[in-house]
Order: structure tokens, then sequence, then C-alpha cells
């Protein structure tokens, strides 16, 4: 009788819960963590999000506005030796019992859930790893032996994992990341599309390629500039690129796009908000990334019936079946992505096949409910077993 009271109020007592961030802000892993923080049964869990780096206030107002705080602990300098200290300190202060980290940010988390006492925590992988050094591998290593789970969001990402941390297999899962389908839709409304390409000087009278992500060097966009600037050689003035998201990479992709010639054919739109009324302006959606989990921006962009052009690595390929509601591209081969952009942009047949497929595929195995649930779930699994 008494483990079944005792159980008993643990299911009516909700989980202090925080999300671990480097950043909140226009990117797929921020939009997945604004989600689960809007999403999440809050009967059962107190939510709060934690950024080690920055935030944009709009988000921060955003989650605010739901009664979900938002916190920034970061390095004051290189040397900032109180700084776990402080996030520590943070865990023990909220109570937090369950500490769920993103991206970048696996050792610090793993260190403070540990010296904090937190119940559990679990780590969600949403890429391939950039940096392969001997140091990064034994921080992984390290980290994973402090993780009670580790959370893929591609088979392809949980295959890597179970090679760099084979001690750790069974604490291995699948999620997949899933997007709000309601929001995210097509629009068939020309003048709202073309109000929306005014807004952000979107010239008349061109085929819009776009993407939408981060401007760093694991997105590879240099290359697309590339495969750009050789579909314009190949098929004249036929089509402009558009950049949605900022990053560190955008001054050398400006020049980059400057020494080609064909910086007037691009636009660089930088942060961005709303970018469910962006994405029905383009004609294609284009991903050139050297590594990706399941995409956040590609199932967006199919959500809105976007047809898409993206390179074959991590999930890409479990999105887009390839003739069917997308082409898939090599790795870092412009000529090869030039080729499928120019094959999608002159056959109007093929791109309103795309166009037809691309919802009902992300309908049918990407909706967000349905990744909220997997997290509820391991969420109560972890804490209440």
């Amino acid at each position: 009788m008494k483990l079944l009271t005792k159980y008993l109020e643990k299911m009516e007592r909700r989980i202090n819960l925080l999300y671990v961030t480097q950043y909140l802000e226009i990117g797929g892993l921020e939009t997945l963590i604004v989600e689960l923080c809007k999403n999440v049964n809050r009967s059962k869990f107190n939510v709060q999000v934690l950024c080690l780096n920055g935030f944009d206030q709009a988000y921060k107002n955003e989650l605010s506005k739901q009664g979900i705080p938002v916190t920034l602990i970061k390095k004051s300098h290189r040397l900032d030796f109180l700084f776990l200290y402080r996030i520590v300190s943070f865990l023990k202060r909220e109570k937090i019992e369950l500490l769920h980290a993103h991206g970048g940010c696996f050792l610090y988390s793993a260190i403070c859930g540990k010296i904090g006492r937190v119940k559990k925590f679990i780590y969600t992988a949403h890429g391939l790893p950039v940096d392969n050094s001997l140091q990064a591998r034994l921080e992984d290593y390290t980290s994973a032996l402090m993780t009670d789970k580790i959370i893929a969001v591609s088979q392809q990402i949980k295959e890597d994992l179970r090679r760099r941390l084979p001690i750790s297999t069974e604490k291995l899962d699948i999620i997949i990341n899933g997007i709000n389908t309601a929001v995210f839709k097509p629009n068939g409304n020309h003048k709202e599309i073309g109000e929306s390409k005014r807004q952000l000087n979107i010239p008349w009278g061109k085929k819009i390629i776009g993407s939408v992500g981060r401007l760093e060097k694991i997105k590879n966009y240099r290359m697309l500039i590339q495969s750009f600037a050789e579909l314009i050689e190949n098929q004249g003035e036929i089509a402009h690129l558009a950049f949605v998201g900022d990053g560190s990479e955008r001054d050398n992709l400006e020049n980059y796009s400057r020494e080609l010639g064909i910086s007037d054919r691009i636009s660089f739109l930088g942060m961005q908000y709303h970018i469910e009324k962006i994405l029905p302006i383009l004609d294609i959606f284009a991903l050139s990334s050297l590594s990706e989990g399941t995409s956040i921006s590609l199932l967006e962009a199919q959500s809105c019936g976007i047809p898409v052009v993206v390179t074959d690595v991590g999930g890409n390929g479990n999105i887009v079946k390839h003739g069917y509601n997308g082409l898939l591209c090599k790795v870092n081969d412009y000529k090869d992505m030039a080729e499928k952009l120019t094959a999608v942009l002159k056959d109007e047949n093929l791109r309103n096949e795309m166009k037809n497929h691309a919802r009902s595929v992300v309908l049918e195995r990407f909706d967000l409910s349905s990744m909220v649930r997997a997290y509820e779930t391991l969420y109560e699994n972890l804490i209440l077993n």
C-alpha cells in the first residue's frame, strides 16, 4: 500500500525539466526546443530553458508568454573557472530533476548534472560530429559515462554513436524530429506570396531557390553558391538564390558570391521570423550540408509543399525519396547539385509531383505530436521507474 501511495504521489507531482542549449535563436535545433517547451504536458512538467551562449529576445519573449523561463549563463571570458559553478548553483536552486541537453553542450551539461545531483540526464545528438579529434572523442566518451539516455535523431547518427561510444550502446535510442504541420503548410494565396517577396526584396519573374539555416561551415553553403553559379552559366538568368539565416560564414559567402560575379543574383536575408511565410515563396528548397540529423528546416519546407534538392547525408535520405518528393545529390559535389537543381527547375511536371508528395510524407511520418509523446514517455520512464 505504501508503495502504491508513493507511486501515486510521484504521478501527481510535476517533474522539474530543464532544456540546455548553446543558443536559442533561428535554427532547426532551437525550433525543436521551443516546440518541445510549448507542447510538452505542462500538468506533468515544470519546464525551463538554459542557454550557455546567447538567445534571441523574440524567442525568449515567446516562451515567457507561455510561462517558460529562459536563463542565460555564459562564460565571462575564456578562463572563467566559475562558469560551471554558476550552472550547478542554478540546477540546485531550481531543484532540477531532469536535464535534457541538445547540440554542442554535452560535456558541460553532463558534468554539471552530475555535480548538481540531477536525477537523470538526457542528451540529444542532432548531427554527426564536426570534430573527430582524440580530445573530442574523449570528451564524448566521458560525457556518455555520466548520461542516462542518448537520443539520436536519425539512424545514421545512432550508428555513428554506436561506433564512437561502444560502452554506451544500451543507452542509445532514436526519436525522429517532428514539426508543427498546422503552422507549416502550403500557401496558394499569390497575393500573400507576392507581398512576402516585396518585403524581402526578392525579384519577380525568377525561380527562387532558397535555404534556411545558420551560415556555418557544416552547411557547406559555399558549395551551394558554386552550384548556383554553374546553373546560371548553363541555363541563363532563370533563377535567384536566397539564404535565410545568419552566422560566422556570412561575410565569406557574400565575398565569394562577389568573386563569382553573381552577388546580384543572391539575397542574404539574415535572421527572419515567421519562416512559415517565407518558405512558400520558394520554388526549390536546397540543402548542401556536410552533415545533418533529421533536418527541421527540410521538414518545414516539405510540409509547405516545396520540392527539395539536398545532399544525401544523415537523415536526409530518410525524409527524401529520390524522384518522389525531392532529389538527393552527392556530398560536396557542386556539379551534381547544379544538375539536380536544373532538372527540377526545367521540369514543371516534376515540380508539381514533388509538391503533391512532399507534405503527405511529413504528415505521415514527421508530425510534432508523435515526437513530443515519445519524449514525454522517455522522461516519465526515467524518473518514475
